[in-house]
């Protein structure tokens, strides 16, 4: 599915937004909306959520591209969260 101009995937329980060709100067503001995109979907089991930070954050940044993910969100969870989004 795309939203605002991010791709969002759903893959085993692993749900991954993700976005390209962003500049350096926004990269920032797209990590944080990319993060607020993913607290939409609410965990069904234990999982973590990772992508963007540290060193994450700097290799993402030079190649201008978003990627953060949260792993534990099961079928139902996604469609909601989804849902919330439209």
């Amino acid at each position: 599915m795309n939203y605002q101009g991010f791709t969002i995937e759903h893959r085993n329980t692993v749900v991954y937004v993700t976005k390209s060709g962003v500049s350096r100067e926004l990269f920032a503001d797209e990590v944080d909306r990319a993060r607020d995109i993913l607290a939409k979907f609410r965990q069904s089991s234990p999982g973590s959520t990772w992508g963007c930070d540290g060193v994450g954050f700097e290799m993402q940044a030079r190649l201008g591209i978003v990627e953060v993910k949260k792993s534990g969100v099961g079928p139902r969870k996604f469609k909601s969260g989804l849902a919330l989004l439209v």
